[in-house]
């Protein structure tokens, strides 16, 4: 009896013993599965937090690649400027010696570059200096440069001993008030140009001759009696010529809306 009571002991003992053993491992699966949980629930937050981050850091970037855009336009817009102050000249007819090509109050716009002196052609229009004399105009048409010889005779005028050829476009048959001048088609190298001139002709004493030199030019208006030109003051030097007229970006005579704006000059 007493041996099979000391089995039971330790068969009671044995049995205890993995109960005691499995409370702690109880435990440790516990926190185990805890540990699991935080650290899942952490990586569930970060990745949460991350297309979040990402959106901020897109924004943050496109917010930067327009400011950077924005600069770059704002210096190009500045550079362009630049260049169409320095090369280009806006400046209003000063009187009507150009008629009937421009009209005193038109606004031209020239080349006028001011790092180099221009050399005109024969029969285009010079933007000319007339700081001396406020008066003069500041637009007239080259006739003749580089050594040549102009001679005139009231409106009419010769290079080298050849008259400049013109033709009468007004209709003479139509009677018209006597203060409105005949309109002429004049030719000069190539280039031709409406002159205007009075229906009678006037006496007068303009008549001479101009050896050029050889960075001198002979300008004359196309309102041929009535303007100030080289058969009064002399040849211009080439530094006297400030650009070569363009374009007519507003028009003082009444041609209609779109004759009013945008009118190309003899290029």
């Amino acid at each position: 009896m007493a041996k099979t009571s000391k089995k039971k002991k330790t068969a009671d003992s044995e049995q205890d013993q993995p109960q005691t053993s499995g409370k702690p491992a109880t435990t440790r699966r516990n926190g185990s599965t805890k540990k699991s949980r935080t650290k899942k629930s952490s990586s569930g937050e970060t990745a949460q937090n991350k297309p979040r981050r990402s959106k901020a850091a897109k924004g943050s970037s496109k917010g930067r690649r327009i400011l950077t855009w924005i600069r770059f336009i704002l210096i190009c817009l500045a550079i362009v400027a630049a260049l169409l102050i320095y090369l280009f000249d806006l400046s209003r007819v000063s009187s009507n010696a150009m008629m009937p090509t421009l009209a005193q109050g038109d606004l031209v716009l020239s080349f006028a570059p001011g790092f180099v002196s221009l050399e005109l052609k024969p029969g285009q229009i010079a933007l000319i200096r007339n700081d001396q004399n406020e008066a003069a105009p500041n637009f007239l048409r080259v006739i003749a440069n580089n050594g040549e010889t102009v001679s005139y005779n009231e409106d009419r005028l010769s290079i080298n001993g050849i008259a400049l050829s013109r033709v009468r476009l007004t209709n003479a048959a139509i009677a018209r008030p006597e203060d409105e001048p005949d309109i002429w088609r004049e030719n000069v190298q190539d280039t031709y140009y409406k002159i205007s001139l009075p229906q009678r002709a006037l006496a007068g004493s303009l008549n001479g001759s101009i050896q050029l030199a050889q960075a001198q030019a002979f300008l004359a208006g196309d309102n041929r009696l009535a303007s100030y030109d080289s058969r009064q003051a002399g040849p211009y030097d080439n530094s006297q010529i400030r650009g070569r007229a363009l374009i007519i970006l507003e028009s003082m005579r009444d041609d209609g809306v779109l004759g009013h704006w945008m009118k190309l000059l003899d290029l």
